[in-house]
């Protein structure tokens, strides 16, 4: 590997299963040099974890606890209200919203009957977000009642027009999923109670929005019958525009994500099936939250801890209720977590392992972290094309802080000339060069 490159270039092509072609003399032992890449749907990862981990809590959201069990049949009653409200394979519907529980329930729904989740960045500006519906041609979104304003068209209705588009818009109350105790707060005459009350609710919505919750609790779940889609079909669209351009949304199918997800878990063996508990900060809009939490976390059957934006003293009280396990994040988080747990002298000690990616860590940091831990720090490099990651450190001893690691297994990379990239001839060690990538993580 070159000490830097330019843009990234990811040929579709699949990577073949021949162990002999990904000889990995630097790999941890106990890591495979390919992995199984599954030709089967994202909502088979849930119904797998549902199946053998019931009762296990699938998402701690502030506190309120949801199973596994629960987590299966509210995705199926939501797979049964989008079907109902017309969605059909490969259409569009478009999710607007915070890491909350109705993310994911609206996210393993829409896998399931086989329509494609566009995912949007709830804090980006309502031309963006418009735009990007248009683009993309969701005829379905689910938005948190904040963003509701984002999708609809306030000057249509001054002028007696459609407000909503066309779309069919569900709107989500974010205080629903929370603790008893915590909804109950939010309704106190107090000026502080309206003050948290107005970050999460909003005071009025335009005719014929449809309360996603309540929608959802009402449903029957989707008949066991009902076809799923395959392998190869889109499951997400992820957008993504690195530090310069304007979005444009990356189509992930259900192979891409589940192969990154088989390649992120045998990264980490010493992962316990159906005991871990997983921090869950960076946003489900990015990949990297997105198969991480989503994917890899239900696969293993852990816990996310769900928190709607990353605050300090959240993260911490979340923690000490119920202590984290794994933690992926960018450097700011790790850093900032530190600081406050020292602060508040809250102990790390659980947090056996933690993996930086989205910006480079720098190595004191990383030190701090493997120190109040007493685990391992690793980096991932990757982009949103590749679900999302390339490349990471070992997760041991030999892993070097600041490096971009190893290709991950059934991962094919090279560094070669921008103006003719030949992936059959390298650039000299030292020298810059555009990184090609080949594995079935690449985008289709």
């Amino acid at each position: 590997m070159t000490d830097s490159t330019i843009n990234a270039a990811a040929p579709p092509q699949q990577a073949t299963q021949d162990h002999r072609h990904y000889l990995r003399p630097h790999y941890q032992p106990g890591i495979p040099a390919a992995i199984e890449v599954p030709d089967a749907p994202l909502s088979e990862l849930l119904e797998t974890a549902a199946r053998f981990y019931p009762d296990r809590v699938a998402i701690d959201f502030l506190g309120a606890a949801m199973t596994y069990r629960e987590l299966l049949e509210a995705s199926e009653r939501a797979a049964q209200v989008l079907r109902t409200s017309g969605v059909c394979r490969g259409d569009r519907v478009a999710l607007i919203m915070p890491n909350c529980p109705q993310h994911a329930v609206a996210l393993y729904g829409a896998l399931r009957i086989g329509a494609v989740v566009a995912e949007h960045n709830p804090l980006a500006p309502a031309e963006e977000i418009r735009s990007q519906l248009d683009a993309h041609g969701a005829r379905v979104v689910i938005v948190w009642e904040k963003g509701v304003d984002l999708v609809t068209d306030g000057a249509a209705g001054s002028r007696a027009g459609d407000v909503l588009q066309g779309r069919t818009v569900f709107s989500v109350d974010l205080s629903a999923a929370m603790p008893v105790r915590l909804r109950a707060a939010l309704r106190l005459p107090v000026e502080r109670a309206r003050q948290q009350r107005a970050a999460f609710r909003a005071q009025s919505l335009p005719a014929g929005v449809r309360s996603w919750d309540r929608e959802v609790a009402g449903a029957h779940r989707i008949p066991s019958r009902f076809p799923y889609p395959g392998g190869s079909d889109v499951a997400v669209l992820l957008h993504t525009g690195g530090t310069t351009g304007t979005p444009k949304a990356a189509m992930l199918t259900h192979t891409n994500l589940r192969a990154n997800a088989n390649q992120a878990i045998a990264w980490v063996p010493m992962l316990h099936e159906g005991g871990e508990n997983f921090l869950c900060l960076l946003p489900f809009f990015h990949a990297f939250g997105l198969t991480f939490n989503l994917f890899c976390a239900v696969q293993k059957a852990a816990t996310q801890v769900m928190l709607p934006k990353f605050s300090v003293d959240q993260v911490l009280t979340a923690h000490e209720r119920r202590p984290f396990t794994f933690f992926v994040g960018v450097p700011v988080m790790f850093e900032r977590i530190l600081d406050g747990a020292q602060k508040r002298g809250t102990s790390l000690g659980t947090l056996r392992y933690g993996v930086c990616g989205a910006a480079p860590m720098p190595p004191e940091v990383g030190a701090r972290w493997e120190k109040a831990t007493g685990g391992f720090f690793v980096e991932g490099y990757g982009m949103t094309e590749t679900s999302p990651i390339v490349a990471g450190t070992p997760m041991g001893p030999s892993r070097r802080l600041g490096a971009l690691g190893l290709p991950f297994p059934s991962t094919d990379v090279r560094v070669v000339d921008p103006e003719d990239p030949d992936p059959d001839r390298e650039v000299p060690d030292g020298e810059s060069g555009e990184l090609l990538v080949r594995g079935p993580q690449v985008f289709a």
